[in-house]
């Protein structure tokens, strides 16, 4: 589905630690189960049920709360065999680990002796029934309650308590509205049609992107049209001005490469995917694209003696977290761990460190500058936490977004969707950057009202500047070492070493 974030893509679990990537085995290229497959599973968290038949498998949706089973079938379970990369069975055949496509985070199914009954009930439509429903999602499944301090027994209560028989869909959409007030996750939303009529909840987007469609709507335009507008403009300017109409775009134009001045080295991503096709349907093809871009730029840095390099997230929407650890693994020395990430809502619990392997192609090991802002979101929060993690990278500009977990989509019926947020991803400190957003080691305003779009970019390569002439200064005042000595066996100390 065509929206910058960390994909969902047509299964919530299969986006993107106690079981190895390495021992799972890729999934048969013939469209068929394995056979020692067929059965019936639930997951641990993400609240999914999956019958697998010669005939194929089955995604159901459930939620079991205070004794309450719902249970229903997904709309989407078409795609889950193109969705699932490789698995791992264990427990004697009891457990099952689902993987999606570059990501060694496993999606966790326990084997079930039998089938719920409640997945064979029709679900109860009338008002109360539909808001329990969403209700008991929320409360199963969302792991930020505590972050935002909202009491989500309490809004229960109060949605609940707002309806009755004679409630329509209009005063059901109000009292999920009224339930979500409050919590400002970039990855929480509900979608719906009323009488006809779209009607959604939003996930925060940011100071940025807010006073842009405030400004919008006080003008009688459409807030997504003039967002939208803004950031291509500022994308083009950025090519123009900021990089002399010299540089170079990548990726259907969701990547820019060129020089910020004589010494310093830009590159820049819009989106963590989409490189090979806009509608972020070949991830694959992304990451061939990404490499070839890289390689290429840091070839060109390379032969161009840069000093630094800048990587602009500062407009990054997101996408495949596997991309984004690519991306990082270019400026990679070693292999590092990253970031961990956990389903906060599985019982019981379990979480997947995630690591940094050193790029095959071009790398580059100077001065990284990462320049990051309130609209960096998702995917492009998971490649800041994984730049973060090398030591030559300077984080500046402005706290991102604070979406990180993926995107858990749970359908409400009648067409209606809820997002979510079930995820933990902590870094490499264990900082829990979910809300807040990631804090920049060096702050620097970008995009405050009043500021010229641009004007980040100028501060930021003054503060370059000056530092690669502080830097300078040092060199020369610090005395050359003496010449070592030969051994007198003629050998040289580091002889054959590619780097010392």
């Amino acid at each position: 589905m065509p929206r910058f974030l960390r994909f969902a893509l047509l299964l919530p679990w299969v986006l993107p630690a106690v079981l190895a990537a390495a021992t799972a085995v890729p999934m048969p290229t013939s469209g068929e189960w394995p056979a020692l497959l067929m059965g019936d599973w639930q997951s641990r968290g993400y609240g999914h049920r999956l019958r697998i038949s010669a005939d194929g498998a089955r995604l159901y949706h459930f939620t079991s709360i205070a004794g309450a089973d719902r249970c229903w079938p997904a709309e989407e379970d078409d795609s889950l065999l193109a969705a699932v990369d490789r698995y791992q069975l264990g427990g004697e055949g009891r457990e099952l680990s689902l993987f999606g496509l570059g990501e060694p985070h496993p999606y966790r199914y326990d084997r079930l002796s039998e089938w719920p009954a409640a997945c064979e009930q029709p679900a109860a439509s009338d008002i109360r029934s539909r808001f329990q429903h969403f209700a008991d999602l929320m409360q199963a499944h969302y792991a930020f309650f505590e972050l935002y301090q909202v009491d989500w027994s309490a809004r229960r209560a109060a949605g609940l308590a707002s309806l009755d028989d004679k409630s329509d869909e209009a005063a059901l959409f109000a009292a999920m509205q009224q339930a979500l007030q409050g919590l400002r996750d970039g990855h929480l939303s509900l979608s719906a049609e009323v009488a006809g009529e779209p009607r959604q909840v939003e996930g925060n987007r940011g100071r940025t992107l807010e006073r842009i469609s405030v400004a919008a709507r006080a003008a009688g335009e459409p807030a997504g049209p003039a967002r939208r507008r803004w950031q291509a403009d500022l994308w083009q300017a950025i090519a123009k001005e900021a990089l002399g109409g010299e540089g170079r775009m990548a990726g259907n134009d969701f990547l820019q490469a060129g020089w910020l001045s004589p010494q310093i080295g830009y590159l820049a991503a819009y989106t963590v995917g989409g490189y090979a096709e806009r509608d972020f349907s070949d991830p694959r093809g992304d990451e061939r694209v990404l490499h070839e871009f890289l390689d290429q730029a840091l070839s060109d840095f390379e032969r161009g003696q840069a000093r630094a390099v800048v990587i602009d997230l500062s407009l990054n929407h997101g996408g495949y977290d596997f991309i984004a650890r690519a991306f990082a693994a270019h400026f990679a020395d070693q292999r590092r761990p990253v970031y961990r990430k956990s389903p906060a809502d599985a019982l019981p619990p379990y979480q997947t460190e995630l690591w940094l392997e050193p790029a095959a192609g071009q790398r580059y090991a100077g001065p990284v500058y990462l320049l990051t802002s309130d609209i960096t979101v998702s995917g492009g929060e998971i490649l800041t936490l994984a730049l973060r993690a090398l030591p030559q990278v300077i984080h500046v500009g402005a706290a991102t977004r604070g979406a990180l977990s993926d995107i858990l989509e749970k359908p409400l019926g009648e067409g209606w969707v809820l997002t979510l947020s079930n995820e933990v991803y902590r870094d490499t400190q264990g900082q829990l950057w979910e809300g807040r957003g990631i804090e920049p080691q060096r702050p620097l305003p970008v995009f405050e009202a009043g500021q010229a779009p641009l004007a980040a970019l100028t501060a930021l390569r003054q503060m370059i500047e000056r530092d690669l002439a502080l830097t300078a200064t040092a060199a020369r005042a610090t005395p050359a070492p003496a010449a070592a000595t030969p051994p007198a066996s003629g050998h040289r100390a580091g002889a054959g070493d590619s780097r010392r």
